[in-house]
């Protein structure tokens, strides 16, 4: 193990969890976890406000209850977490049990200082994380869909997986095809379309789509939706990620949707692009 892998397994260790295994063998990617709980669309399963007598009390009562829900514990009690550490995400996804069973998200308080974690099932298909929200202690679940290749799929979203492949396969020929189809299908895609195309994509791989890609899209769907807050604050959020060159839109997208735009999980948050 490296240096930072033993120091993640010593925290995980006194936040009462034992680790089974040094690395999970699979997981989903760390980026489209961290997306499905950072992103500006995600709506949380409880909010507790921080503010409360017992909020610490309810917001472990409700990890459980949710956890349980969403069948994040295998039959043997392994999940797989991102430790909750600077650099968790380059650390990746560690196996584990959960002996003392109650009170997770206080125990990692305990050790971090926060009580924010990502946790997956071993099959990778369930998600159940806790995040700070300004106010409020947030619980997000999520399933991932692992056969999204039967559905139906839309055209914006088929573009945008080709010319990703196109990027990896380095063809600059194929390259130039497939951007100019990915800009004529998104040119014509609705609002609704072109969010599910990032949102779908993203999701599968952060990195899948370049930030001129990324920048267009968002582009495109605020002019479709120039009045819809939440729109414009997850496309901030978006350019906060690909700055800093962009930051000056960024704060102006922030503005108009009327809240802040900054990325949760600090100290698992991807770094921007470069």
């Amino acid at each position: 193990m490296t240096t930072d892998r033993e120091a993640a397994v010593r925290l995980l260790k006194r936040c009462g969890l034992e680790v089974t295994g040094e690395a999970a063998q699979g997981g989903p990617p760390v980026d489209a976890a961290i997306h499905a709980v950072n992103g500006f669309e995600v709506e949380p399963v409880a909010a507790i406000p921080a503010t409360t007598p017992h909020a610490a009390d309810e917001l472990d009562e409700a990890w459980h209850h949710h956890a349980a829900q969403a069948s994040l514990r295998a039959e043997n009690g392994e999940f797989l977490i991102l430790p909750p550490v600077p650099g968790g995400s380059e650390v990746s996804w560690i196996r584990v049990k959960d002996p003392v069973g109650k009170n997770l998200p206080s125990r990692v308080s305990a050790a971090t200082g926060s009580p924010e974690f990502v946790a997956v099932s071993v099959d990778d298909r369930h998600l159940c994380a806790v995040s700070v929200e300004e106010f409020e202690y947030w619980v997000t679940v999520r399933a991932f869909d692992i056969r999204r290749e039967k559905r139906d799929v839309p055209e914006p979203v088929s573009a945008a997986r080709k010319l990703s492949r196109a990027i990896d396969g380095a063809d600059s020929r194929q390259v130039n095809e497939a951007a100019r189809e990915f800009v004529e299908k998104l040119t014509f895609a609705t609002a609704d379309e072109t969010l599910a195309m990032l949102r779908d994509v993203l999701a599968e791989d952060w990195t899948a789509l370049p930030p001129w890609d990324r920048n267009l899209a968002y582009r495109l769907a605020c002019l479709q939706r120039p009045d819809d807050p939440r729109l414009l604050r997850e496309a901030a959020a978006d350019l906060l990620r690909s700055g800093p060159d962009w930051d000056m839109f960024a704060e102006d997208l922030k503005r108009r949707g009327g809240t802040r735009a900054g990325s949760r999980f600090p100290a698992l948050a991807l770094q921007k692009s470069t």
